[in-house]
This record gives structure tokens, sequence and C-alpha cells, in this order.
């Protein structure tokens, strides 16, 4: 931009510029522009009336052209401009959640800003807002782990029951141990933490040998027993439990909470466990150690002492776990557990993949979670499986299937047990009179998928057949009827 115009300003033009430069109340920005025109009137050059004012020559180029226009009243109002850009488009902000929600493009894993505002042709702050307001975090995953006990509901309120509600006059134990914990040595001493720097610690080390802790702790008032011995075998464990039967006073029954390892179950320790009648185990479901209790003191452990330790021998680390012992117990904190089964129950229901989950299918199909070969009372499997939507069909495929390979897990296990066991078919899972009733609604659910009439089979629905033909229940009913002769035939 270059000058374009020589501003000529009248006698009364000047007063008002005056009036302007004197005015206290004056925003700053009209003094600035009215500088810039008394300036200009003396015949200045830009670079000098620039100078004066203290803005920049674009500026004053700006502003002249704009007295030029509209006078000493364009100088006092800025002129309007259009709004600022439109917000995005309900269609492209809903396309973008949904392509986040989706699998991205070739090999990567997940969505990145940088790969969406690409794929949407959008900017990268445009792509964080959205994901903002709609709170995905494509970056981020959580892992889980959920237990498929068959006994998960009974184990989870027994040991939950023992956190909450302690029996009276008996100890509560949570034991576990932390195997392979190292002793190791930093090749160089790291600096201190400093105002602006964080610590350092050099990422090479020596590796100066292992142990294991074996810890119990009481959840009534929160100290822990703890040993330090080099394995981790039954062995260990035994005179570890000899340890805590010492310390424990006599005459309290002990109930003690332990993981499924394999250690726990060994037969020699189940020969102790006769032997001390006062003693009572409690195992966790599989996969559920998050039940123990002393877990979180494992954990709290390893980010306050181990992590960051350096340790010159295996002496040094279990004199300081040792330490870590004694200060913890000198101000101990009751361990206090406040979900109940029920809730733990249900959230982990709210994903469908616990245990009880196969359950609730299994009363939708079956009517009963104990009986897998029973008719319902007063009806045939085909009016069973009418009504039903389409992901309870399916659910009930997968549960064939689970119930199936659950059949075949406890024939294995007699076998290796060395009882005797059948072999294990669908026959033997449910009536031939289920599968076929199953089939016949598959079929109907693919005509009325590629017809584009998908959505529930009830009895109110009609249903049709492979020459495009619409029929009733009923007579699907009399269609299944020759099956069921056939098949007493055969019997």
């Amino acid at each position: 931009m270059a000058q374009t115009v020589c501003p000529l300003v009248s006698a009364a033009d000047r007063q008002r510029l005056a009036a302007i430069l004197a005015d206290r109340n004056r925003p700053q920005k009209h003094v600035a522009r009215a500088r810039i025109i008394v300036h200009s009137a003396e015949r200045l050059d830009v670079a000098e009336v620039a100078r004066r004012a203290g803005i920049s020559r674009p500026a004053v180029w700006r502003w002249q052209v704009r007295f030029a226009e509209a006078g000493i009243d364009g100088l006092v109002r800025d002129k309007t401009r259009k709004p600022g850009k439109p917000p995005t488009a309900e269609v492209v902000v809903r396309r973008v959640v949904a392509l986040t929600c989706g699998e991205p493009p070739g090999e990567t894993t997940h969505w990145t800003g940088r790969m969406m505002a690409k794929a949407a042709g959008l900017s990268l702050r445009t792509v964080q807002r959205i994901w903002a307001a709609h709170k995905l975090q494509p970056h981020r995953i959580r892992t889980f782990k959920r237990s498929r006990d068959p006994e998960f509901a009974a184990k989870l309120a027994d040991i939950v029951g023992l956190y909450m509600a302690p029996p009276r006059h008996a100890v509560v134990l949570s034991v576990d141990e932390k195997s392979q914990i190292q002793a190791l040595d930093r090749t160089q001493p790291g600096l201190p933490l400093k105002p602006g720097k964080a610590g350092t610690m050099t990422h090479d080390y020596v590796r100066h040998g292992t142990t294991t802790l074996f810890a119990a702790l009481n959840v009534l008032d929160g100290t822990v027993l703890g040993r330090c011995m080099q394995r981790h075998r039954h062995q260990e464990f035994i005179r570890f439990l000899n340890t805590v039967e010492a310390a424990v006073p006599a005459g309290k029954l002990v109930h003690v909470i332990l993981d499924n390892y394999g250690t726990h179950k060994h037969s020699r320790v189940m020969a102790w466990l006769e032997r001390h009648p006062r003693w009572t185990f409690h195992y966790t479901p599989t996969s559920g150690s998050w039940l123990n209790a002393v877990e979180t003191f494992f954990s709290s452990m390893t980010r306050r002492r181990l992590r960051r330790g350096v340790f010159h021998s295996l002496v040094d680390l279990q004199a300081a776990i040792h330490r870590y012992l004694a200060e913890h117990n000198a101000d101990p904190k009751p361990f206090v557990w406040t979900a109940t089964p029920e809730k733990i129950i249900e959230l982990a229901n709210r994903h469908n993949l616990s245990p009880t989950h196969a359950n609730a299918h299994r009363k939708v199909l079956f009517g009963s979670s104990d009986d897998h070969s029973g008719l319902h009372p007063g009806k045939t499997w085909t009016e069973v499986i009418q009504g039903k939507t389409v992901a309870d069909f399916f659910a009930g495929l997968i549960e064939l299937f689970l119930h199936f390979r659950r059949r075949r897990a406890v024939e294995q296990r007699q076998r290796r047990e060395g009882k005797a066991g059948s072999r294990v078919g669908f026959g033997a899972v449910v009536p031939a009179q289920f599968l076929h009733a199953l089939f016949d609604l598959l079929g109907d659910l693919i005509l009325h998928f590629l017809r584009g009439r998908a959505g529930p089979c009830g009895n109110d629905r009609h249903h049709l057949d492979g020459e495009g033909r619409v029929f009733g229940a009923a007579q699907l009913e009399k269609r299944n009827k020759p099956r069921q002769r056939d098949q007493a035939d055969q019997k």
C-alpha cells in the first residue's frame, strides 16, 4: 500500500481535530488518528508523520484515505465490517464425529488432528474444537480385563463383605507378594530438582539382583507386616504365614484375602491351613486381583520409594523396603472400601462383558439360567423365538457358542481328573427344535434386510418366504411341524 491521497484540512476541520487532541476523555485511537491528519496537513512525508504519530506507515496511508472519503466522522467511527467466520455447519460436525469414531485410513490405528483436518478439509484448530465439544480423545485408550470366573459374584460379595463389615474378634488380612523387585544402581549421580528444571536420572543402570516382598495388610488398622525373601515358592510362603501366625494375637480368627497364584494353593499350603483351624482363605475371582487391598500398598511403595530409588546392593534395597514399612506403620490409615457388590456388578454389566451378562441373555432365550435344555412352560421353542428382536437373536447364537465352549471345558477337566465324561455336542446343549427355530428366524431376517424391511420379527409382523410371498406367524409354526414329525420318526 502506498500514499494515494493528500489530505486537505479546512479551518473548521482543524478546530475539530484540535478539540479531539485536547479532549482527555477521548479514546487514544481517536487521538492517534487526529494526530495523523494534523501532521499530514503540514505537507510532511509519510515517514515523518509515522515517526511523530508513533504509528506505522500503512496506518498513516489507511487513515489518510479514510479522512478523504468520510472526513472527521470517519476517524471517530470505525467502519462496519462483516462478522467473523461463520460457524462450522452441523453436517460437517457430524461427519467429523462419525469419522473420528470409525477406523482411520491406511495402516494407522487412530486418528490424529492433522489427519482429520486433511480428511475433512478443515483447519487443525476447528477439528480440535469439535473434538473438545464432543469429548473425543482418539489419542487415548483404556485397557480393561474382565473376570470370567463362574463364581465371580459369590467371591466378590465374600471379599467386599469382609472389607465393609469385618467379623468381630477376627483379623482381616490382605496377603500377596511383590516379586522381582530390582536393586538398580545408576551409572552416574543425578541432578536434584531446580526451579524451571526437573530432576535427572541416567537411563542405563547396574542391576544388583532381585528380591521378593511378602506383605500382609491389616484392613482394620492399615498396618503392614512384610518380609523380604529371595524366591517366592510355597516354602517361602509358608514361612511368611508362620511369621503372621506369630504376630496375630491368640484367640482371634484370621481371614486372609489372596489371589489365585499357584503358590497359594499348593498342597503343602493347604496342609498348613488344615493344621491352623483359625485361618480361612478367601480367594479373589480369576483376573480379579484388584480386589486385593494390599495391591494399593504395593502401588504406593513402587511410586514413592522404588521407581526413583538408587540401590548399591541387594541388602541396600531390602533395608530401604524395611525402612519404608516402618515409616508406614508409624502412621497407618485403615483401609476403607466404599463400593458395594451390587454397584460393582452394575458397572461391569454396563459394558456387557461380565459373567452375569451371559445369564441375562440366557434368561431371555432359555427362560432360566440353570436349565439349558427344558422348554418354557406351555410354549414351544418356536414360540419362544418369535417376538424377539434382531439383537436377541444374535445374542442367542453367541450364548449357544459360549455354552458349548463351557461344556467342552468341563469335559476336558473331568478327563484330566480321571472322571468319566461323555463328549458334548450341540444336541446335548439345546433341542433340535430350538435350532430349527433359530435358523428359520435367521432366514426371515436376511430377507427383511435384503428387501429393506429390517426390524423386529414379532407375531404382529409378516414374514417373506424365498419367493417373496407373505405369511404370518401361524404359517411359520406350520412350516416347523413337518420337521418335528420327521424328528419324531427318526427317534
